[in-house]
């Protein structure tokens, strides 16, 4: 993707230094923005895997069959079963129809019922304990600040890294929640040097046989995930749908399906600074054990903080 190909201006970035800290836009002249507890979180490829599968069972339809599929026809085995010269399956009844003699009913026979068919009552829906689901949402945002964990999923972030100071997570200012045409987000993802993770999407080719025909030509795949405070009800979101695997989510919102897709830790992620700044006041029983649950951004403003679901969540602070 040719960077630079768009005319539309793009928010600054703010770099993060190994300090933790994440200094002001255009070169550090407002204040510096440290990093909340919540990415000093060890890395935790299992409980992230776990949480993304039972995550995902939440969306599963149930189905089943229908109690006498298969089983609409009038059919018998012969009584006696023997003597006949013929097989002991039950077959089809009648005066001179086409089926008249057939196999039929029972679950070797063509057009019979199935032998053991899916049941609607079967319980698909995994539930998953808050405290790990809490641990698997901390461990996959914090994996966002390892450059090796992103490029071991398959983003391209060699012009991030060449053209910026190369520090993740990556940080930009809110302005860009007020971009609402593609063109303006397009020309933001190649500012930060990573237009060629949105081009390597642009490239997968069309699969035939049985997944063309069932709707399944081609995966789209994931790329950048913009990070932005509250409930990610902004202009953004409409305009990044655009880009091929471009997708923008609220804190409130994200979720380690957002985060780990295919649970593959971890997605390129791309934060706001309020959204940082809210992620200082998610609440973890891990940050409370590493006794740092006190030092997050905002001082006393994580102590209203409700603890994440169990749908591995982010909880936001309480209205008093």
């Amino acid at each position: 993707m040719a960077r630079g190909s768009t005319g539309a201006a793009a928010a600054a970035v703010s770099v993060i230094p190994a300090s933790g800290e994440v200094p002001a836009a255009g070169g550090g002249n407002g204040s510096a923005l440290p990093l909340p507890p919540i990415f000093q979180t060890p890395f935790r490829p299992d409980l992230i895997h776990k949480a993304f599968v039972h995550l995902s069972s939440h969306s599963f339809q149930p189905q089943g069959r229908h109690p006498t599929a298969g089983m609409d026809v009038v059919a018998d085995t012969n009584d006696p079963p023997t003597g006949r010269g013929i097989a002991r399956i039950a077959r089809a009844r009648g005066g001179g129809g086409r089926r008249r003699g057939e196999g039929a009913e029972v679950a070797s026979t063509r057009g019979g019922r199935q032998a053991h068919p899916p049941a609607a009552e079967k319980t698909i829906f995994k539930k998953l304990n808050k405290k790990e689901g809490r641990l698997a949402f901390c461990s996959a945002v914090a994996a966002t600040a390892s450059r090796r964990i992103v490029e071991s999923r398959g983003h391209k972030v060699a012009g991030y890294a060449d053209d910026m100071s190369g520090s993740f997570p990556i940080v930009i200012e809110d302005d860009i929640e007020r971009h609402a045409t593609t063109r303006e987000v397009l020309a933001l993802v190649e500012k930060l040097g990573l237009g060629d993770d949105v081009e390597r999407l642009r490239g997968r080719k069309a699969r035939s046989g049985r997944p063309s025909l069932r709707g399944r030509s081609k995966k789209r795949g994931k790329s950048v995930l913009f990070v932005v405070a509250g409930d990610g009800n902004v202009p953004l979101k409409n305009a990044a749908g655009a880009l091929p695997g471009v997708e923008a989510r609220g804190v409130s919102e994200l979720s380690v399906l957002d985060l780990a897709p295919g649970s593959d830790p971890i997605r390129l992620t791309v934060f706001t600074r309020s959204a940082i700044e809210q992620l200082g006041r998610v609440r973890s029983a891990h940050l409370d054990v590493m006794g740092m649950i006190t030092t997050a951004p905002g001082g006393s403003g994580a102590e209203g903080a409700k603890p994440a679901g169990n749908d591995g969540k982010p909880a936001e602070a309480e209205q008093k």
